[in-house]
């Protein structure tokens, strides 16, 4: 038996971005751990210049998603003002954009997921300072706002995270499940996911912990989003074995 601390994610939008190259800012499906890791760290109250305790909570955990859906494609397009090449002094943002002669204009294009539905798991792949128990008091009660991928992504409705000891990763996202699911009963309250949840015939399932076997239908993928520095924002290449479960 392990213990794996879930949690579910949802937001009308989400973004979880992807290497970035010019004007062009890609979102993955599904979310990134430099993601899942910032949203932590906000709710520990970490700064981005604190990177000895970013690198720590990093090494901490394994870190695994069960997608309900992706959710489905939005494409923003940005015009952002900024000025030029100016000699002169100048004190304030104000001063920057009042001669419109030195006005430039940046367009990029943003990519976000609409009703996209995650339950993430957190499981211990060392021992840290944080454990799977004071993460959940943090993601219960945190210190900075949490956000999916965004500033401009707001997280919708609870994260609920329980703490479950289960056989298998499998496992412990359909008990967790179970356990949302009694809540709501329990209150009389429909889930307000419930008909996100009938839009997809089955789940994607991803995880980065080697000690999880593998079958012959799993797959393996490079993702460059382990945190090096957050104040460089710097990062690193990670294996991820995903597979895709069809719903019963």
């Amino acid at each position: 038996m392990k213990d794996y601390l879930v949690f579910r994610l949802y937001g009308p939008l989400v973004s979880w971005g992807n290497i970035a190259v010019g004007e062009y800012r890609p979102s993955d499906s599904f979310p990134t751990k430099s993601a899942i890791i910032g949203l932590i760290s906000a709710s520990f109250g970490f700064d981005r210049s604190e990177d000895g305790k970013i690198s720590e909570l990093v090494e901490s955990v394994f870190f695994a998603t069960k997608v309900f859906t992706p959710g489905s494609l939005l494409r923003d397009y940005h015009t952002i003002q900024s000025p030029g090449n100016v000699k002169r002094f100048l004190l304030t943002r104000k001063d920057e954009l009042l001669d419109s002669e030195y006005v430039e204009t940046i367009l990029s294009s943003r990519d976000y997921r609409v009703d996209a539905v995650y339950d993430v798991a957190l499981s211990e792949k060392k021992r840290t300072s944080y454990s799977l128990k004071e993460i959940k008091n943090a993601l219960l009660s945190p210190i900075y706002t949490p956000y999916l991928g965004r500033k401009s992504c707001p997280i919708a409705l609870p994260m609920c995270p329980e703490i479950l000891s289960s056989d298998s990763l499998l496992n412990a996202f359909e008990e967790y499940n179970k356990i949302l699911m009694k809540k709501y009963e329990s209150a009389d309250y429909k889930d307000p996911l419930a008909d996100l949840f009938s839009k997809s015939s089955a789940n994607l399932f991803l995880w980065e912990d080697p000690a999880i076997e593998l079958a012959e239908q799993d797959h393996i993928h490079s993702r460059r989003d382990t945190v090096l520095s957050r104040k460089r924002w710097q990062f690193q290449d990670r294996k991820e074995f995903f597979k895709s479960v069809s719903k019963a």
